[in-house]
């Protein structure tokens, strides 16, 4: 997505190096500010989630399918899950700062999401495993 926003011209790329290591490192253009500002201002639209999963889900024939389903979503999510914790710890690190709660907020709705995701994925796991 990045790279698309460069081409662009809504962000700026730079190659720095830390260490031996190359990273690509992207700021926001003065373009790019004003059409954040414009879609940040403007009314949060109705959304219609696109979940691959959950159609699959819909279209598995048995059970064997199913677990197999959950067991690849399962591994994603506490992946994902793991990603938010490591993103929340370098957070709370961070001084006190005026947005600090605010971004923390934000974090902890998708990683209360994932929670309960990752226990449904694992009782489903568990109930049908056997069948």
């Amino acid at each position: 997505m990045l790279k698309v926003l460069a081409q662009e011209g809504k962000v700026l790329s730079e190659i720095v190096f830390v260490g031996k290591k190359k990273k690509e490192v992207f700021s926001i253009t003065e373009t790019g500010r004003m059409e954040f500002k414009a879609w940040f201002d403007s009314p949060t639209s109705d959304e219609t989630p696109r979940n691959e999963f959950l159609l699959k889900l819909f279209f598995v024939t048995s059970r064997k399918e199913m677990v197999q389903l959950f067991q690849e979503r399962l591994e994603k999510a506490q992946k994902t899950y793991e990603e938010y914790k490591k993103i929340e710890s370098r957070l709370e690190g961070l001084g006190d700062y005026p947005q600090k709660a605010i971004r923390l907020t934000s974090l902890r709705y998708g990683m209360t999401q994932l929670t309960s995701e990752i226990t449904w994925l694992i009782e489903g796991i568990l109930e049908h495993a056997h069948c």
